[in-house]
């Protein structure tokens, strides 16, 4: 009776040393390991240092111009002076009072280049300059439009988000409250 359970013993110590010895031995399935839960942290870690706020210290510089007249200026500057991003930017926001029939992003560039060409890329006139970031709206022609420079600028899906942001409170007439949203 007694050689029995130590008879099961041993053959259970055999067939892990024999799963080990098929796996390649120790060292084969401890450097197995390592990489499965590598690769766990990195499938689970990219994304969210990708997506997650991480580094968001930097506030903006923002500029209002509410050629409209649809925005309590000082308001909607202190809200947006308390956003943070990841890198430096210059967030403009300029309301236009372009007609519905009107093509918005080309009143906003003409806007620009009329009244501030700093915005306006110096090395390619095609482009925004760099580190800017406009958020254009239009009370009276119900156009939103956001407008990017070529180092900040975000994904067409993401524009659309952004927009989408504040269409419920600008269909409120919540100009401010939408920007900021927006923002």
């Amino acid at each position: 009776g007694r050689g029995l359970p130590r008879l099961m013993e041993e053959t259970r110590v055999e067939a892990v040393n024999d799963t080990l010895i098929r796996w390649g031995g120790s060292r084969a399935v401890a450097s197995l390991i390592l990489k499965i839960v590598v690769v766990l942290l990195l499938v689970v870690g990219a994304p969210l240092l990708a997506l997650w706020p991480f580094g968001r210290t930097h506030a903006p510089s923002v500029e209002v111009h509410d050629e409209a007249g649809a925005l309590q200026v000082d308001g909607t500057t202190s809200a947006l002076e308390k956003l943070r991003f990841r890198e430096d930017v210059t967030l403009v926001v300029v309301t236009l009072d372009a007609g519905y029939n009107s093509n918005f992003n080309s009143e906003v560039l003409a806007y620009a280049r009329k009244n501030h060409p700093e915005w306006i890329s110096a090395s390619d006139p095609n482009y925004w300059a760099d580190g800017l970031v406009i958020l254009g709206v239009s009370p009276s022609g119900r156009w939103v439009g956001c407008y990017f420079g070529e180092d900040v600028k975000v994904p067409l899906e993401s524009q659309a988000d952004i927009q989408n942001a504040a269409k419920d409170q600008y269909r409120d007439a919540d100009w401010q409250g939408g920007t900021v949203s927006m923002a």
